[in-house]
């Protein structure tokens, strides 16, 4: 089987190292849920660019690091009390949200205003998601939004028996553009290609 190429582009895993090598492509050059050549000095394995930093190996992040890479759930509140719910990629929790979350430890600790951060579900769990769905301006310009509470399942990245790389990007990011119920600040979806920015809790409940 050929060498998934958009796979190994940034070095952020959808597979297992055992599932890497199931489908036939070089361990050396796509990313896997494993430690790299920084941990191991194994050059025959890419690993995940994450992994040093990664706490999916603890609670409440998860107990799955080293084994495969998955999406969790959790729920965010701006400094200015602005609230969301979402699934995210574990790298992209990893060079994101927990920063977030320890930048907010630190300011907890020191009687500062903060950000909250916590993981509220799993794979295979359902949580609660808040989005906003923003529709046409009154008519007098003012902007007019609508809270949409939805049940969502956290399914794995990728089906055991897929090798759908392509499929996998096109499914995460209709979330944010196909089906567009959010603002268009939110950052692009799930994206192993490049790191993403820290998401962004949107306005709840404002409408004209």
């Amino acid at each position: 089987m050929p060498e998934n190429v958009n796979a190994g582009a940034g070095g952020y895993p959808i597979y297992s190292l055992e599932r890497v090598r199931v489908l036939g492509h070089d361990p050396a050059k796509t990313p896997s849920c494993a430690p790299g050549v920084a941990e191991t000095g194994d050059r025959t394995v890419l690993g995940c660019q994450c992994f040093r930093q990664c706490r999916f190996d603890r609670l409440p992040y998860g107990t799955f690091k080293g084994i495969e890479p998955q999406r969790v759930g959790y729920f965010y509140r701006t400094i200015e009390g602005r609230e969301k719910t979402d699934q995210i990629a574990c790298h992209q929790f990893v060079m994101t949200l927990q920063a977030a979350e320890d930048e907010a430890k630190a300011a907890e600790l020191r009687g500062d205003r903060h950000e909250t951060v916590r993981i509220i579900a799993h794979q295979g769990e359902t949580f609660k998601r808040v989005r906003t769905k923003v529709h046409p301006l009154a008519k007098d310009g003012s902007p007019r939004w609508e809270t949409v509470i939805e049940d969502v399942l956290i399914k794995p990245m990728v089906e055991a028996a897929q090798d759908v790389y392509e499929e996998y990007r096109k499914d995460v990011a209709d979330q944010y553009t196909g089906n567009m119920t959010v603002p268009p600040a939110v950052p692009d979806a799930e994206a192993p290609t490049r790191p993403p920015g820290r998401p962004m809790a949107q306005p709840v409940g404002k409408r004209a």
